[in-house]
């Protein structure tokens, strides 16, 4: 469903409308020009429908959040934010920043970042829990507001200038930066040193913004007149498309690459937005530094169907004398392609369940859990572990809503 909300007075004159202010779903900020009787319109941009096309309808006068700058801080520390959106405790109007037709509060306040990553049971993409970060909610007329996402960042923060030069920058850094109209495209010379692996990373679609950034590297060059010649060297687009198979597709327009410097000097990374709107809610989050090749684990309860490339929306249940599969999915960042040992801690009395190795450059492994005829009733939880060298991970559990 591709959601559109109306809104019409008592005499059914259309007073506002609204279709993908938060992606593909709608949002109205209403204010009732007087006392009355109005209605609410909701249904689909071209009229589609059906049991395919369910909906969740909210109205509430509680403080609502469309995006925070910066987007990350350190953890461990605490910053000062922005936040802008509507209905926010003493906001205030008159910085000009719109999304569609409303011009939206902003509220500056002072967060504190836990040391370690938090997150609430809030629906979104597997990429964006993936994110090192936390949670944040603002209270106002005695309500929470939506949940906005706060990143952890893992190399000192920098903030974008608003320049037609290239911006210089030293890495390991973090650049803090908009996407101010479409087709724009921000630039920043960086030194490297030959044969220093570099991970290079454009967070932006999974800030929640529809960007579709494209990131390019090149070699900075002087010739004998002292003009600088530039040599593109390694490009991506769409470097989070392929993750977890067909069976778990984690889609992400965000762009990464791995890069090495084939010799000492300079280099420049240019990143710019092929698609989306562009504006102040287009924030991005620009990472250069070393690479460190980790990965992250996510298990899945699996029913072998025929023909079935979907995760099962049912929960493991092992019956006496039975079996059930969990799958467990490797997301490998930062060019990591190590086999994974994998094991499983808490298993209750008469489950039994073998370790398993996710091999070196694959992306997932099945495991298969055996109960004894007379195994007792049980519940509760296991913990799936995965480790390769000295670097340990807990599988965290993947749904689908």
């Amino acid at each position: 469903m591709d959601a559109t909300l109306a809104i019409l007075d008592g005499k059914g004159r259309e007073l506002m409308r609204d279709r993908d202010t938060l992606g593909r779903d709608a949002l109205l900020d209403f204010n009732a020009p007087g006392e009355g009787t109005y209605t609410l319109q909701v249904f689909d941009f071209t009229y589609r429908g059906g049991t395919e096309y369910p909906y969740r309808l909210t109205a509430s006068s509680a403080p609502h959040i469309d995006f925070i700058y910066p987007p990350a801080g350190q953890a461990g520390t605490t910053g000062k934010f922005k936040i802008f959106g509507r209905n926010l405790p003493e906001g205030s109007k008159g910085e000009g920043v719109r999304l569609g037709r409303h011009e939206l509060e902003s509220v500056e306040v002072d967060i504190a970042l836990p040391r370690e990553t938090t997150s609430e049971f809030v629906v979104r993409s597997l990429h964006t829990s993936l994110l090192p970060g936390m949670d944040y909610r603002l209270e106002g007329n005695g309500q929470m507001s939506n949940p906005i996402r706060i990143g952890f960042a893992a190399a000192p923060i920098i903030q974008a200038q608003e320049s037609q030069d290239d911006q210089a920058v030293t890495v390991p850094c973090e650049v803090h930066g908009r996407f101010d109209s479409r087709n724009d495209l921000d630039r920043y010379r960086f030194e490297a040193r030959k044969g220093a692996p570099l991970w290079i990373e454009c967070f932006a679609e999974r800030l929640g913004n529809g960007s579709d950034p494209l990131l390019f590297i090149e070699r900075i060059t002087t010739d004998d007149k002292g003009n600088e010649q530039f040599k593109e060297l390694a490009s991506n687009d769409d470097a989070g498309s392929r993750l977890g198979g067909r069976h778990f597709t984690i889609q992400s327009r965000d762009s990464a690459l791995h890069f090495t410097p084939p010799e000492d000097g300079r280099y420049r990374a240019t990143v710019l937005t092929q698609a989306g709107e562009a504006g102040p809610a287009a924030i991005y989050r620009l990472v250069l530094r070393e690479a460190q090749p980790d990965f992250d684990l996510i298990a899945v309860p699996w029913h072998a169907t025929d023909g079935d490339k979907h995760v099962n929306r049912t929960p493991a249940i092992l019956r006496q004398g039975g079996t059930a599969l969990v799958r467990v999915f490797a997301l490998r960042r930062h060019g990591f392609r190590e086999a994974i040992d994998l094991t499983v801690e808490g298993l209750p009395q008469g489950v039994t369940c073998p370790a398993l190795t996710i091999k070196k450059g694959k992306d997932l492994a099945t495991f298969i859990f055996v109960s004894a005829d007379d195994a007792p009733s049980w519940q509760g939880f296991i913990t799936i572990v995965g480790k390769a060298g000295h670097t340990v991970r807990k599988a965290r559990a993947g749904a689908i809503p």
